[in-house]
């Protein structure tokens, strides 16, 4: 199917999104969970996150790997945006 490419790439991010919990959040903060600040963070909060990282996209000094973690960064304040947004408006998931 055409969407076989669009699964694969979100996959392979997704195989990375779960790496990132294990290896960076949980070691960087010190407990296996990660970083449990982002439970009090709101939908704004993860948003002023994101644009922290959208204004270094291309002048990350810190290299090319830490220009792609960025990313994965940025897909996970997007998933926590998504969950708390559902929450705030008392909605469901977009697809059922």
């Amino acid at each position: 199917m055409a969407h076989d490419h669009r699964e694969k790439v979100w996959e392979a991010f997704d195989a990375q999104m779960k790496k990132h919990f294990d290896q960076y959040t949980g070691p960087q903060y010190g407990n296996a969970k990660g970083n449990e600040q982002i439970d009090k963070f709101t939908s704004a909060d993860c948003w002023s996150q994101i644009d922290t990282y959208i204004a270094r996209r291309e002048f990350n000094a810190r290299g090319t790997r830490e220009m792609l973690r960025d990313l994965i960064k940025i897909g996970h304040y997007i998933a926590e945006i998504y969950d708390k947004k559902k929450r705030e408006l008392n909605e469901g998931d977009v697809y059922e």
